[in-house]
């Protein structure tokens, strides 16, 4: 399974690539509450290590997935509340 949190594509068009490679199934994720203005947001819940809530989207079944992979923007790389 490869799962991402992508605000603006990038991180998913990578998610996508690696699932194709590896023949993962694709997990998005996204925040409950959609982002209306990212970087000011953003920059708050960082600086109050803030855990906002999230929804998981799965293509497919992954029960018999042995791996799974996480992508997420390198502004989330202190904060692993997703995980």
């Amino acid at each position: 399974m490869v799962a991402y949190f992508s605000y603006s594509g990038n991180t998913e068009k990578v998610a996508k690539q690696i699932a194709d490679y590896t023949g993962g199934t694709l997990a998005e994720i996204e925040r409950e509450t959609p982002y209306t203005d990212v970087n000011e947001e953003g920059e708050e819940e960082l600086n109050s290590n803030a855990c906002p809530d999230i929804e998981v989207n799965v293509d497919n079944n992954v029960d018999g997935e042995s791996s799974r992979i996480a992508l997420l923007p390198i502004s989330f790389q202190n904060q692993c509340c997703f995980l």
